[in-house]
């Protein structure tokens, strides 16, 4: 276990610290770079030496049958995925770090954490803008009292109803006639 964990450690890029997927290139001293790194350094972050365009199809190979952990690791995930896979699983992962969406449009808070805590935040902090447990409700906006720096979405609610929650927000795009 213990080599495997060097060995993981040891597939990520000297440039960037990412861990390394195809393509993997070298420089001239056989040092591995990331295509990121490639294409914006000049030379090797290891010995200085001139990059090349030669790839390292064992390391490639090599790379793709490792699982690296999710970058939210010390938020508490716990998935593992080999390299192609894990941008999909980061993009969704319940444990990324997130701001209030709430007071972005109601710029009342200022809250961050995990995104998995985010609706346990808006239940205690912004029970006022969730609507739920009627058979109906009514929500009106008045137009007239936005400013002219208002952004496109003006108003957000959350709805829990039937077991889930649902997002509702409205959208104001201001039509400018000449």
């Amino acid at each position: 276990m213990q080599l495997k964990l060097q060995l993981i450690c040891d597939l990520r890029c000297p440039g960037c610290t990412i861990p390394l997927q195809a393509p993997i290139f070298l420089c001239m001293r056989g040092h591995s770079i990331c295509r990121l790194c490639r294409v914006s350094l000049k030379n090797c972050p290891v010995c200085d030496a001139e990059l090349s365009n030669i790839r390292s199809f064992t390391l490639e190979r090599l790379s793709g049958k490792f699982q690296f952990p999710c970058k939210n690791l010390r938020n508490g995930c716990l998935v593992r995925l080999p390299m192609e896979l894990m941008k999909w699983h980061e993009e969704k992962c319940v444990y990324k770090k997130t701001s209030c969406f709430m007071g972005k449009i109601w710029h009342d808070c200022d809250w961050r954490g995990r995104e998995n805590e985010w609706l346990q935040h808006c239940q205690q902090k912004h029970a006022q803008k969730i609507l739920g447990k009627q058979e109906s409700f009514e929500l009106m906006w008045n137009f007239e009292t936005l400013k002219d720096n208002a952004g496109p979405i003006i108003a957000y609610y959350l709805i829990q109803n039937f077991g889930e929650t649902f997002n509702l927000y409205q959208i104001h795009e201001a039509k400018h006639c000449e």
